[in-house]
């Protein structure tokens, strides 16, 4: 009888063990699992503070979170005035990643000239000059250009459109550009944090 009463109670005791370690892990979870929850607003707020759009004007909003060896990183992707913007984001709000992709023609940063923006494409001959093209894209990124380094600027392919392929780092950060080389349109860009 008393063995029996001590099998018991060590089960009883292994129970509730097993029962704490249970409560401890889903309190742990879902700790994290808010805090991660509650840093996508933030997230969101960066995105759209660095892409220049305000709140209203995001459409198809997708906020996304993971867990990795940085700890949370957020995904965040949303389309404003025919644009898609797409940013990686860490809990401490760096931005780890960010490209926006637009359709041709449609960014706002096209050249001036309207003459080079009717003009008929030729594949010899570019119609805005790489300085035009490396203009329009620290105008767009507000970047002045001594304050840019490791500057490339190659022409390139870009969903069958031909473009300047410009790359220049700043702030830490290395940035991408294709600009169609017929209008000034920028027609990708891209922002990843380079440590």
């Amino acid at each position: 009888m008393k063995e029996q009463k001590r099998m018991n109670r060590a089960a009883r005791i292994a129970i509730t063990i097993i029962a704490l370690v249970i409560i401890a892990v889903v309190c742990v979870v879902i700790f994290f699992g808010f805090r991660a929850y509650s840093g996508m607003n933030t997230a969101f707020e960066i995105a759209l503070n660095d892409a220049g759009v305000l709140a209203q004007q995001a459409k198809a909003v997708d906020v996304d979170f993971d867990f990795g060896l940085r700890g949370t990183v957020y995904e965040v992707e949303f389309y404003s005035q025919r644009q898609k913007y797409n940013y990686v984001i860490d809990s401490d709000g760096t931005i780890l990643n960010a490209s926006a992709l637009s359709e041709e023609g449609s960014t706002a940063q096209q050249s001036k000239d309207s003459s080079s923006q009717s003009a008929p494409h030729n594949e010899t001959l570019s119609d805005i000059t790489e300085q035009h093209a490396k203009q329009l894209v620290l105008s767009q990124a507000n970047i002045a250009e001594d304050q840019i380094y490791d500057y490339d600027c190659e022409i390139d392919s870009f969903a069958a459109v031909k473009v300047y392929e410009i790359e220049f780092g700043h702030n830490g950060y290395e940035y991408t550009y294709y600009v169609n080389t017929a209008n000034g349109a920028i027609v990708h860009h891209s922002k990843k944090f380079d440590r």
